[in-house]
């Protein structure tokens, strides 16, 4: 009877760490490819726009001045605007093409670029070469930053009009 429950107990213990370690390469090896695909976030819903007041956000009121927007309607999205001229604005996807990871709107405060923190990458808030990737030293497959937004701007309730 005791060898039986020896038995048992070492098949129990075999079973644990047998069990224990598919978990940990299951949890490794999606830790490792993590790194290698694309997160694609589901689009706004068609027709929808984006109404920011400036007064919200007190650097957009002059020229150069530049912000990250967070809106939670029509969906949750994010924005990185800058402001080009009067009645001019760049408006940039605030999030890396690569993983989806929050980027940080002109780190050096000179109205330049756009960076990710995750993968050090650099993107251009210029209008010359906006959204494009100006600084990359590890390397990392990115894309340049969706730039292509419409918007329309009413200068007298002083509102940008962002069209999704």
């Amino acid at each position: 009877m005791e060898k039986e429950n020896n038995a048992r107990r070492e098949f129990l213990k075999k079973a644990g760490v047998m069990l224990g370690a598919g978990l940990t390469v299951t949890s490794l090896s999606s830790l490792i490819v993590s790194c290698e695909k694309d997160e694609i976030l589901p689009p706004p819903p068609p027709g929808s726009n984006v109404t920011i007041k400036l007064s919200d956000y007190p650097s957009l009121l002059n020229v150069g001045g530049i912000v990250k927007v967070s809106v939670t309607v029509p969906t949750n999205l994010m924005f990185i605007i800058k402001r080009e001229g009067e009645k001019e604005f760049i408006i940039f996807e605030a999030l890396c093409p690569h993983q989806g990871e929050e980027l940080i709107p002109d780190p050096d405060k000179t109205g330049k670029k756009i960076f990710c923190p995750k993968h050090v990458v650099d993107f251009s808030a210029e209008k010359s070469n906006k959204g494009v990737v100006i600084n990359n030293p590890q390397g990392v497959k990115v894309d340049s930053l969706k730039t292509d937004y419409k918007y329309e701007f009413d200068d007298v309730s002083n509102t940008l009009k962002i069209l999704l």
